[in-house]
């Protein structure tokens, strides 16, 4: 219980104390950061964010360097999942996120945006901003679509083309030499590198997870597929 009260004062923090998005595109300024959160579990089971278990590290680098412009922040949409069907368990969104955590971003001049934000519907969004995450998959469907972004953990994607890691980034000005406006070249190496990384490597998603596709499966279905396994 004292889970979900955290939970639902974080969230509600963060609704209270966020803006609409298109009130910062009003602002017009190239190169703005915005942190994209990652949905992740407790920071103590976070190995491959390596030495960022916490977006606050990252503000925390990016104010060492010289960076003092505004910090934007975008909150993942499954902060505001209570649970985590199938599971009976509490959702999985991070522990440590809570009103305490929000107040420290607020202390380093960051500021909160909208879950509604979608980046994949306007280029302009793409070219004024540049994306950091730990190892959110947004890093995957950016150089998809032919954009950078600055990742700070290790995924297993972590060479793939248009990633950039924020431990390359020693000053300021090497965030200002970077050109993250549309590149055709990123957008095909990308597919060539998931292709040549995935294709025949994994495992067969016979129960559709993380596809939003249902599928009935009974628990002895589900067992044969564990020893099969």
């Amino acid at each position: 219980f004292s889970i979900i009260k955290r939970q639902k004062e974080f969230l509600k923090y963060y609704k209270k104390n966020s803006i609409n998005f298109n009130k910062v595109l009003q602002e017009n300024n190239k190169n703005q950061i915005i942190i994209y959160a990652n949905y992740q579990p407790e920071a103590t089971s976070f190995p491959e964010g390596s030495e960022y278990l916490n977006h606050i590290d990252i503000v925390l680098k990016l104010r060492k360097i010289g960076y003092s412009k505004k910090i934007y922040y975008k909150e993942h949409p499954a902060t505001e999942m209570y649970t985590d069907n199938p599971s009976i368990f509490l959702t999985k969104t991070s522990n440590y996120k809570n009103v305490s955590f929000l107040k420290h971003l607020n202390n380093y001049n960051c500021h909160f945006i909208k879950n509604d934000l979608n980046f994949k519907n306007s280029q302009k969004k793409m070219d004024n901003f540049i994306v950091i995450t730990i190892t959110g998959t947004i890093a995957i469907e950016r150089a998809l679509l032919g954009y950078k972004t600055i990742i700070c953990g290790n995924p297993y994607f972590i060479d793939m083309p248009g990633i950039i890691h924020i431990n390359d980034i020693k000053v300021k000005n090497d965030i200002d030499k970077i050109d993250f406006s549309f590149d055709n070249k990123i957008k095909n190496d990308s597919r060539k590198y998931l292709v040549n990384l995935l294709s025949n490597n994994t495992l067969r998603n016979s129960f559709r997870i993380g596809t939003g596709i249902t599928i009935d499966k009974t628990y002895n279905d589900m067992l044969k597929f564990l020893d099969l396994i």
